[in-house]
């Protein structure tokens, strides 16, 4: 016999039934769970004590991810906060972020991780680089897929400055 503690566990069984817009929420919910039924055993599911402790997401929209990622450019913030270096990235710039990098069926999976991999390191390595401390305005380029970062300023974005520093997305 082999012991196994689930605490938490998620699973795309019944996805296509979550995504299908034509049904209302109520049947899109009970079509994934039917299908969960279908392809789990009831002793697997019997760990979750019963129906009422499945959830079942439902799909994310636009604005929950522009929401993710200005939480996300919040804690890039706090933790450069000490080196004294911040980002400013304004409402359309993560609106133009979100739609790019928008996909219903992965929803903000990995949103996080990209952040941090993409946008954190290169700022980062920006202000290092350049001794410079301060705030960086950064804009999306839809069209090049591309972060923008303006120069460190003091406090607010200086009109004109220096070149701006393109970033692949």
């Amino acid at each position: 016999m082999v012991a196994v503690s689930l605490k938490n566990c998620t699973t795309n069984i019944g996805q296509k039934h979550l995504l299908d817009s034509s049904l209302p929420a109520e049947e899109r919910n009970r079509r994934a769970i039917e299908e969960m039924k279908d392809t789990l055993r009831p002793e697997l599911l019997n760990r979750f004590n019963g129906r009422e402790n499945i959830v079942c997401f439902q799909q994310l929209e636009l604005d929950s991810m522009e929401k993710i990622i200005a939480r996300e450019v919040g804690r890039i913030n706090k933790s450069s906060a000490r080196q004294g270096l911040a980002i400013d990235m304004g409402g359309d710039a993560i609106a133009a972020f979100a739609r790019d990098r928008y996909d219903p069926i992965a929803g903000a999976r990995g949103l996080p991780g990209y952040m941090n991999a993409h946008l954190e390191p290169f700022f980062a390595d920006h202000a290092l680089n350049t001794g410079e401390k301060g705030v960086s305005n950064v804009q999306y380029d839809e069209e090049k897929k591309m972060f923008v970062f303006g120069p460190l300023h003091p406090a607010a974005p200086a009109p004109g400055g220096s070149k701006p520093i393109l970033v692949p997305a």
